[in-house]
């Protein structure tokens, strides 16, 4: 009798067992559901975090003033109005220009780039400068051949180098050129933001 019974219940048994098992992989999707939306956020989180390239060391100019170095760019440095802060990025490298690009125009400012000295200048006889920043090193010719030249046009914007490679060429013309700040690589990105802003802010002033 209790052996007819047993054997009465085993398919209940087997939908039990096979209810606990959907059940299971309900929650099992459900919880890598979750898991790749947590994954996803702190991922898009990640992202809009500021680029970092790496650290830096920040110097000033014989001519420029003193760099703040606490990391943080001021939110209240915005051009005078009706002045022109567009800023010219000559750097060959693409990865570089991006990222400065990105920062700059998150800030409201017109950005142009160039990989190469000749385009940079091609832009500099087309359109006025609030501020160029200027990587010595270039495909074609020399930073400090291209400032040369954006002077002889009576180029007015105030510049800001960006080198690997200081070297006595770069202080001796430092201040016959005009060049109001000089940021060493590897730099933050956040400090060369915090350069710029204060450098147009500093030219919108002058004016």
């Amino acid at each position: 009798m209790k052996k007819g019974r047993s054997a009465r219940c085993l398919p209940e048994i087997e939908r039990y067992r096979k209810g606990l098992d959907d059940i299971y992989v309900v929650l099992l999707t459900a919880g890598l559901a979750a898991a790749a939306a947590l994954l996803a956020g702190a991922a898009v989180r990640k992202k809009r975090k500021a680029p970092q390239v790496q650290g830096c060391r920040d110097h000033r100019s014989r001519n420029g003033r003193q760099v703040k170095t606490d990391g943080a760019a001021p939110a209240g440095i915005r051009p005078a109005a009706g002045y022109e802060a567009a800023v010219l990025i000559v750097d060959d490298q693409p990865v570089i220009r991006g990222l400065i690009a990105e920062v700059l125009q998150a800030r409201g400012l017109t950005v142009w780039q160039a990989s190469r000295g000749s385009e940079a200048l091609e832009l500099m006889e087309s359109r006025p400068l609030g501020c160029l920043l200027l990587d010595l090193k270039l495909p074609d010719m020399g930073g400090l051949e291209v400032l040369r030249r954006y002077r002889a046009m009576n180029g007015t914007a105030p510049v800001i180098v960006m080198t690997g490679y200081r070297d006595a060429a770069l202080e001796n013309e430092s201040t016959r050129l005009r060049i109001a700040r000089v940021m060493d690589k590897p730099f933050d990105i956040k400090r060369l933001e915090q350069a710029v802003l204060e450098t147009i802010g500093a030219a919108a002033q002058s004016e």
